[in-house]
């Protein structure tokens, strides 16, 4: 499914993740955003609030979206890059045989 959606430029979301090694092998296939218990259990608005003041300095920052949405283009099942991909803040990247 990962594969498909990376094909077809849809963003993932795995749901039901309950250990670090699910969370590990949906990483290394590229699974864009992930939720479960491993993070959290489910919570109401009040509840949220506190649980972001909480983790909020561990949560991905914001100004690096266009960054982390770079990254996530790349389809490391069907398109890996041999010597891999430099991926610089600011939406840049460059592939190792220098390809933008």
């Amino acid at each position: 499914m990962n594969d498909m959606s990376k094909r077809l430029g849809i963003e993932t979301l795995c749901e039901g993740i309950e250990n670090r090694s699910q969370s590990d092998f949906l990483k290394e296939i590229g699974c864009q955003y992930q939720q479960g218990y491993l993070f959290a259990a489910s919570m109401q608005p009040d509840e949220l609030r506190q649980f972001l003041g909480k983790v909020g300095d561990q949560l991905e920052d914001i100004s690096l979206s266009d960054y982390y949405s770079q990254i996530d283009r790349v389809n490391v099942l069907s398109d890996p890059q041999p010597g891999g991909t430099e991926f610089q803040p600011g939406g840049k990247y460059r592939r190792a045989d220098g390809h933008r």
